[in-house]
């Protein structure tokens, strides 16, 4: 009997056309997140990871991760920003520049 092929955890996400945020976190620590994820609205979709979803530790080092922290990956699965524990700089940064919606002028 064949088995079915085993699905990466961030499959879902290279199916759909928006960015990821996908976040590290140490078991009983959850990262909160900053209102960067709200202002992104649709255009962002927040995946966390913790030793339950990525047991073997293979995503986080995937994109080299040692501990908490997050990773912000572009439609075209380029990593566009990341950060360590809940330094959100950078994000933030990006957000302003890409994620939040623009007014019409």
């Amino acid at each position: 009997m064949k088995r079915p092929a085993k699905t990466p955890a961030c499959g879902p996400i290279s199916r759909r056309r928006i960015t990821a945020l996908l976040i590290f976190e140490d078991e009983g620590r959850p990262i909160s997140l900053h209102e960067v994820v709200q202002d992104a609205g649709d255009r962002m979709q927040v995946l966390h990871l913790d030793h339950r979803l990525d047991p073997k530790g293979e995503v986080r080092e995937r994109y080299r991760l040692h501990g908490p922290g997050w990773v912000l990956v572009r439609p075209d699965q380029v990593v566009a920003t990341r950060g360590v524990g809940t330094d959100f700089s950078s994000l933030h940064a990006h957000a302003a520049e890409v994620l939040r919606p623009r007014l019409n002028a």
